[in-house]
This record gives C-alpha cells, structure tokens and sequence, in this order.
C-alpha cells in the first residue's frame, strides 16, 4: 500500500514570513486560504510529502468522484481535497492559527526513494494525479496558499504542524507517521524571511493576483530525477544490500 510522509527537513529549511496585501479580487481570498482582505501577515513554508510505500496513489479522476476534488478557476484544474492541514501552535499545545485546508494537484515532483520497487520516470500531472512509490510531491512556499495566515499573533516560539492526509481519504498502510511538527520563530518585522524558498523563486510572493501554477518553477516535472541518475541509485541500492 502507499505510506505518506512529509519531508521535516524541507518545512524546516524554507520558512518566510511576509506581509502582504489582498483584494477582494485575489485568488487567495476568492479559493478562501486567508483570513481576510487587506494587508495581513503570513507565514511561508515548503511541503514535500514523499510516498514512501510500495503501491503509487493513484485517486479516481474527477469526473468519477467529483466530491473528492475542488476545481480551481485561478489554476485552471482539479485539485484533490482535504490532502494537507497546517496548523500553527503555541508551546502549550492550543492552536494559535489554521492554514487553509489545503487542496492538492498530487504529482510525481521528484524521485526520493532508490529500490526496485520505484519508477525511474514520472507516470502523474495534474490531469491524471497521483504519487508514485518513492516519489514526493513538492510545493515550494512561494505558491499561493503555501502559508499560514498570522495576522494578530504576537511574535515568538510556536510549532508548525502539517498533516497529510488529513481526513485518511487515501488508503495507507499507516496514518501514524502522516504528522510532522518543526519548531518556528515568529519574528518581530513579519517582512523578515528564515531559510530559502524550495526552486528557483526568491520566496516572495507577487502582489496582486495568485500565480498561476502549483509547482516549484514552470513545470514541476522538470525537477524529476533523471533516468540515468535513478538507475544508477538503483545499482547503489543492489550493491549495499548484497553487502550486508
């Protein structure tokens, strides 16, 4: 069966905070993933959720299961429901602020697994989604909604908590390990970043309306590992367990 993880060192290393301003015209407001109009403060950060299980998810298109999907107008496709939650929590455990319940167009980003039992190329896109077994799906933290509305929490320590799929609409072979919980400072200027953003992007977020895409650059597909490169971690992969 498939087994949904998230990466702890991707959301550790490309946290931003920025302060933003919303119209009632932005794609953020109209898909419902910040708290209100006008300026607010938000907290930035990197998901890579890796299928480390040994069967690919792959969910039935949305013309079979239409309830299992929310179609984006500002994206221009379908993207799964209820496959992310982020919550932002105090050092005593109460939950200071929620992220959006967040959507995905699930994909193949990037290979992170070497073993036999994992592909060497790509088989999901936003038209036909899912993850492949040793394969993650990456959104970078300067995509729209990749973040948790702060506006109102004074700075300080906090713990930044993200689940995977949430609402277990995925079979898994285990939904203990869908949790992952990284220590966060919230600094005084809100406009201050920590880390770096996932890809190419400086990690600020345009003005204005949402970027359009939901991968790191122009196509996430293109940050997929190469043929030659897996087969070789495969053939390293063989080796060390004949070794032992």
């Amino acid at each position: 069966m498939p087994d949904l993880v998230v990466d702890r060192a991707t959301l550790t290393n490309h946290v931003a905070f920025e302060t933003k301003d919303f119209g009632a015209e932005n794609c953020a407001v109209v898909e419902g993933c910040i708290a209100g109009v006008g300026t607010r403060r938000i907290m930035r950060f990197a998901v890579l959720v890796v299928n480390q299980g040994f069967l690919a998810i792959e969910p039935p298109l949305p013309a079979t299961r239409p309830d299992l999907f929310m179609w984006s107008p500002c994206h221009g496709h379908y993207h799964y429901e209820g496959f992310a939650a982020y919550e932002l929590i105090d050092n005593d455990g109460n939950i200071v602020a929620l992220g959006h319940k967040q959507a995905y167009c699930m994909l193949d980003s990037s290979q992170e697994l070497f073993a036999p039992h994992v592909p060497c190329t790509s088989a999901h896109t936003c038209d036909v989604q899912g993850i492949m077994p040793g394969w993650g799906d990456l959104y970078s933290n300067d995509l729209d909604c990749q973040w948790i509305d702060i506006s109102g929490v004074p700075a300080g320590d906090y713990q930044l908590r993200v689940y995977a799929n949430f609402d277990r609409s995925i079979a898994e072979s285990s939904y203990e390990n869908n949790i992952e919980t990284v220590p966060i400072t919230i600094p005084e200027d809100a406009s201050s970043t920590t880390g770096n953003p996932t890809g190419t992007s400086t990690g600020a977020a345009t003005t204005g309306s949402a970027t359009t895409g939901d991968e790191v650059g122009a196509d996430k597909l293109n940050t997929a590992t190469t043929v030659s490169a897996c087969l070789f971690g495969l053939v390293a992969f063989v080796v060390i367990s004949l070794m032992f």
